[in-house]
């Protein structure tokens, strides 16, 4: 196509179109939605600068960019690693496929630890496999006389958090610990847990991008004992908790009862079960007595 003839935003107009149909074949969903954040990023600009008309013409680099993008959303890539940004919780946040995308599904657990904890409350929290850090740095975000530990295996996810931890302005209240889940906290310390651990089956479904594209360590349960990172959180919390601290775990979807029954068979008291967005029982809260 030649987009010379045509004014700049007719342009962005004629490479969206394009990008959108490509995106529509492919059976993608929100393929203009899609469409736009790629042009938008790849231009430099935000959203809404493109959708206004007022983003600037793009250059050869920034073409080949955008078109690269496209083949590569069209292999299944997410397009928060393409984008490198995800928004949660009303933030911004870096993502590569070191870490998992943040979903809404999980703003549930901010919800119900901010509203446990105290706003003037200055005690330590821990966000376990702590990825992106979403979990952690939204609830210091919110609580600013907190301060965290983020724990994970994966020295690419340590990096991540970090990075965003420095973009949000919460470098001086996060510590950051590569390790297993609680290895190495004291007794005692913690006045609440977050935890998002791996809890898809191996041969369940999920979606192929995710399958394909996001870390498999983050997602997958070990063959044949889909509650074992569980068992090992709540064994640990159980010393690391302070009397009356919490413990915030995300599950997957149908096993919110069960999870529940670990918890309380290994001493916690079972103080509610939420649903998400979508009202899925995503959270299990409980208390150290």
């Amino acid at each position: 196509m030649n987009f010379i003839s045509l004014g700049r935003a007719q342009v962005h107009q004629q490479r969206l179109l394009a990008a959108q149909r490509s995106f529509e074949n492919a059976g993608i969903e929100e393929a203009r939605a899609e469409a736009e954040i790629l042009l938008a990023a790849a231009l430099g600009v935000e959203w809404k600068e493109l959708l206004a008309g007022e983003a600037p013409e793009c250059t050869p680099e920034q073409e080949e960019v955008f078109l690269t993008w496209l083949k590569r959303r069209l292999e299944g890539e997410p397009v928060a690693y393409l984008e490198g940004w995800k928004g949660f919780y009303g933030l911004e946040y870096q993502v590569n496929s070191s870490v998992l995308i943040p979903r809404a599904d999980s703003e549930c657990l901010i919800d119900a630890i901010l509203e446990f904890l105290d706003p003037s409350s200055c005690n330590w929290i821990a966000d376990l496999g702590t990825g992106s850090g979403c979990l952690l740095l939204s609830t210091l975000f919110n609580r600013p006389n907190l301060k965290g530990l983020a724990v994970d295996l994966s020295s690419g996810a340590i990096q991540v958090a970090r990075q965003n931890a420095s973009h949000l302005g919460l470098s001086n209240r996060t510590f950051f610990v590569r390790g297993s889940w609680l290895d190495g906290i004291a007794d005692n310390s913690l006045k609440a847990i977050l935890c998002n651990p791996p809890y898809v089956v191996p041969g369940e479904y999920v979606d192929p991008s995710t399958e394909d594209f996001e870390p498999p360590m983050a997602l997958f349960t070990p063959h044949g004992n889909p509650y074992f990172e569980y068992r090992l959180v709540l064994s640990r919390a159980k010393t690391s908790l302070k009397a009356g601290g919490r413990l915030f775990l995300e599950v997957g979807d149908k096993r919110a009862q069960d999870v529940a029954q670990l918890g309380q068979e290994s001493g916690f008291k079972l103080i509610r079960i939420v649903k998400d967005l979508g009202g899925v029982e995503r959270l299990i809260e409980l208390e150290r007595p």
